[in-house]
């Protein structure tokens, strides 16, 4: 079950492994979007102003893609699905 706030973030989920026996159950403090967004944006200035990489590379991208597709998809047919 997920909970979406107003501004379209998760901020409450259950989820599972394939190898869990039970859920997990976490409620997440998010920050307001707009302040992601400015972190963000500075983090990506500094990386290109000093050469260096992202504190994420595109292993971590993908598996957030993958993570959210399936939050998607859950949340459209109200099913668990594998990441």
């Amino acid at each position: 079950m997920l909970v979406i706030r107003a501004d379209w973030m998760y901020n409450k989920i259950e989820w599972a492994t394939e190898d869990d026996r039970e859920k997990n159950f976490e409620e997440l403090d998010l920050l307001p979007r707009l302040e992601i967004i400015r972190y963000n944006l500075k983090h990506f200035v500094e990386c290109v102003r000093h050469g260096v990489a992202p504190s994420c590379d595109a292993e971590d991208d993908l598996n957030c893609m993958r993570i959210s597709g399936s939050l998607k998809k859950s949340t459209e047919t109200g099913r668990a699905e594998a990441c």
